[in-house]
This record gives structure tokens, C-alpha cells and sequence, in this order.
């Protein structure tokens, strides 16, 4: 952040807010995906969030937000994300994309402390948005995460059928194993 303070000192240029949320991601966006720095990223986000909060943006809050809530996940604070994604569920009643990302999360949240029965309907209410977006990617990757949860609750021929159907939207025509998208 007072990188960004020091170059609007520098260049000399006036800090508009909205001009100042979207250097905020991109530099928490930097941070955590190129320079692995998950602590200072969460930080960054957190000021981007703010100014969001303060411009009234909502759609680009969750999306923030999202980043946030899966930084906490890693930080190891199950509990603040899951908060974080169940605010999002809350804000982005119109926002398909928002809300199956945060479904997806919180599946995977609520089955590591055995929540399993609300694992299975975040991932079962988040795979119905991802067919009606048409993402075939994420759709596989919440089967997976659904064949998970099943198997820890024993349902092994669930969990089988969700881990088929994942592969068969990996594979491409002619690719028999699933390889090629795996």
C-alpha cells in the first residue's frame, strides 16, 4: 500500500478512489499469485475492499471479497472464510459466477471440519449454477470435490458416479482417458 501511496506522491497524479481500488487488486492480485505472498496480498485486498465499500461497488467488492475469503481458507482460518463466502451468497443474489464460486468454496470448507451434509448442498446448489453458466471446467472440479464428500460419508457408488461424470467433461472427443484438459 504505501507503494501505491509513493507512486501517486511521485507521478504527481490526483488518488481517485476507483483508480485506487483497481491498482489495490492488481497489486494484491500480484502478490499473491506471482510473489507467493499470501499475508501481505490478504492486506492489500482487505484496502481494496475498503475503497470498494466506499464507491458503493458491490459487484466488484465480492469479487475482492472472493480473494479474500480464499486467502483466509489458506492462512488457515476456515472460519472467517466461510464467513466471508456466506456474506457473498448474501450480496449476490443476481450474480451466478459469484455465488457458484462461493458454493464450490464452501463445499470444500465445510466438509475438512465434517459438515458433510452441508458440503453436498453448497457443491450440489453450486454445480447447478455452473451448468446453467456452461463451464464444464468448473462444473469437474466441484464433482470431484462432491465424489469427496460422499466418500466420506460412505456413499461410495455417489461418489463413483460424480467422479465418472468429472471425467467425462474433461475429455475431449477422442481422448478416451480424460488426459488432455486433466
Amino acid at each position: 500500500i504505501e507503494l501505491l501511496e509513493t507512486a501517486h506522491e511521485v507521478s504527481g497524479m490526483p488518488e481517485e478512489l476507483a483508480a485506487k481500488a483497481e491498482a489495490l487488486t492488481l497489486l494484491a492480485h500480484v502478490l499473491h499469485r506471482s510473489l507467493d505472498g499470501p499475508k501481505e496480498a490478504l492486506g492489500v485486498y482487505e484496502a481494496a475492499a475498503e475503497s470498494y465499500r466506499e464507491l458503493d461497488d458491490a459487484r466488484h467488492l465480492r469479487k475482492v471479497s472472493l480473494s479474500i475469503a480464499g486467502l483466509r481458507w489458506r492462512a488457515g482460518n476456515p472460519e472467517r472464510s466461510a464467513q466471508a463466502y456466506e456474506d457473498i451468497l448474501e450480496s449476490a443474489p443476481d450474480e451466478p459466477a459469484h455465488r457458484a464460486a462461493a458454493l464450490a468454496s464452501l463445499g470444500v470448507i465445510y466438509r475438512d471440519p465434517g459438515r458433510l451434509k452441508e458440503s453436498l448442498t453448497c457443491g450440489r446448489e453450486a454445480l447447478r449454477s455452473l451448468r446453467d453458466l456452461h463451464d464444464p471446467r468448473a462444473e469437474s472440479y466441484v464433482l470431484s470435490s462432491l465424489a469427496e464428500s460422499h466418500t466420506r460419508l460412505g456413499q461410495h457408488p455417489s461418489a463413483r458416479s460424480c467422479l465418472r461424470h468429472s471425467l467425462r467433461l474433461r475429455q475431449e472427443p477422442g481422448d478416451e482417458e480424460g488426459e488432455i484438459n486433466a
